[in-house]
């Protein structure tokens, strides 16, 4: 029988998959592990902030997201649909991440693979959000999680120790 489906609110069906173990066997472990069905390069993709941390911390980059190829039309029209998805891809991660813990910075890159980087108060929080979110299908496409350094990812994002601005 296929999985079940949730659908958020914005419409998109999620569809709930077997969620990988936190592992820092690397990107081949990912794939092994977790049954992904994702393209193998992008598992070896990396964001804005370099390598994935292979210990947990309160930051995640989930890959995947959406496509910001998908858009069609002219140059304005492709940047106005690229924005819109990218507000609804935000609400979305918002809202379904709060359940796991305080989220202080979320930012999607609209122009990569569907990246989201996502910065918790706590590692517990980003370590349960990587457990439910890793493996798991959102919009017809399998999310890959990663950590990310947090020295890295509050530098980057100019964010103090405590995750603000």
């Amino acid at each position: 029988p296929p999985p079940p489906t949730h659908v958020l609110p914005t419409g998109v069906p999620v569809v709930a998959s077997a969620v990988a173990p936190v592992t820092a066997a690397g990107p081949a472990g990912l794939q092994a592990a977790g049954g992904l069905s994702v393209d193998p390069v992008l598992l070896l993709q990396q964001g804005v902030l370099g390598p994935s941390s292979p210990i947990a911390t309160p930051c995640l980059l989930l890959k995947n997201m959406f496509d910001p190829a998908s858009t069609a039309g002219d140059a304005a029209t492709q940047q106005a649909a690229a924005a819109t998805l990218a507000e609804e891809v935000e609400s979305d991660v918002r809202e379904e991440c709060a359940r796991f813990g305080e989220l202080v910075h979320v930012w999607v890159d609209a122009k990569a693979k569907g990246f989201v980087y996502l910065r918790f108060t706590t590692t517990h929080a980003a370590e349960a959000a990587h457990r439910a979110l890793h493996g798991r299908w959102y919009g017809g496409r399998q999310i890959v999680a990663e950590f990310q350094f947090l020295q890295v990812y509050n530098s980057h994002f100019k964010l103090a120790a405590t995750g603000t601005k």
